[in-house]
Parts: C-alpha cells; sequence; structure tokens
C-alpha cells in the first residue's frame, strides 16, 4: 500500500498524503485480490446458502429441505460448477464481489492511514498504542461501512443458485431488492 500509494502522489506531484490518494491505493489491489478469490467466494456462498441438517441424503432442514446437497465441500462444489454451469460460473458475482473488496481495502487503508496522518500533524496524538487503536478503529468502521451495500449484493447473487433464484446481472439484483 505504501508504496502505491506514494508513487501516485509522487505522478500527481502532490505534496502531502491526500484522502483520494489513500483511497485509490486502497482500491485497486483490493479487486485485484477479490478478482482471484472468486470461484472460492462463490463455492463458500453456495454453500453456506444451501446449509441445514442432512438425514438419508436429504435436508431436513434449511432453504434446501427435502433436497439433496448440491456439492461435498470446497473442490467438489469447484469441479461440479464447473462441468455443470461452465467456467464463468464460477466467476458468477465477481463485480459486486471486487467491488466489496476494492471498497473494503480502500475504506480500511484509508481510515488508518487519514487518521494517523491527521492526528500527528494536527498534533492531537502522538504515534503510540493510543493512535494505532484509533486508526484501527476508524478502518475498520469505514472498511465496513464501504462494503456492506456491496456485501448484501454479492451474497444474493452467489447465493441465488442454491435459493432457485435467478439474475440477470449485479443490477437486476439490486432492482429485486429495491423494487
Amino acid at each position: 500500500y505504501p508504496f502505491l500509494r506514494d508513487g501516485i502522489i509522487q505522478k500527481l506531484e502532490h505534496q502531502t498524503k491526500h484522502p483520494g490518494v489513500m483511497f485509490i491505493a486502497g482500491l485497486f489491489p483490493g479487486m485485484f485480490g477479490y478478482w482471484v478469490s472468486t470461484p472460492l467466494w462463490q463455492i463458500k456462498t453456495r454453500l453456506q446458502a444451501e446449509t441445514g441438517l442432512i438425514l438419508d441424503g436429504k435436508y431436513t432442514t434449511g432453504a434446501c429441505k427435502g433436497q439433496k446437497p448440491t456439492m461435498n465441500g470446497l473442490f467438489d462444489g469447484l469441479s461440479r460448477v464447473y462441468q455443470q454451469e461452465g467456467f464463468f460460473a464460477l466467476y458468477r458475482g465477481a463485480l459486486p464481489l471486487m467491488l466489496r473488496g476494492g471498497m473494503m481495502s480502500s475504506g480500511q487503508f484509508l481510515g488508518y492511514d487519514f487518521t494517523k496522518t491527521n492526528a500527528k500533524s494536527y498534533g492531537l496524538l502522538r504515534d503510540g498504542p493510543l493512535l494505532h487503536i484509533l486508526a484501527s478503529c476508524t478502518a475498520a468502521f469505514l472498511s465496513t461501512t464501504f462494503a456492506a451495500p456491496f456485501d448484501i449484493v454479492l451474497t444474493r447473487m452467489q447465493a441465488a443458485p442454491a435459493l432457485g433464484i435467478k439474475y440477470s446481472g449485479p443490477i437486476h439484483c439490486v432492482q429485486s431488492m429495491v423494487f
């Protein structure tokens, strides 16, 4: 993060750290990391969506009551989704996941870096445990707040197949919640 943030500051010829630069420096690495992990999130979310008590090979509780489990763990899930739905199905929900990850990283880095930078520059706190705790709490708050809307869309899109719901994309998912 500091390498990317400081590189952007130099490119823009800023003299000090700017909140927008802090935000951007957290956004793109977060988006990339979450894009890479999309297939894993896809399977995790599907497994969670159909969770319930299994007796005699069928769910007796939960959203999929009366149905057989569709997958047996991570590797089976990756294989089944790839074979039955194709490669791109593994990336269903990638856009909201990437936005969620980018916003989460942005909130985290912006909250921490901005709080530390400004508290020290205005003489409110010196570098030490209290400043780190305050910066960490700010980072957690911003990270969660920035990511929450995208997290809801992501979870709905990735759980949809296990619940028998079809969305044409993130916008359709949002519209189904709002209207």
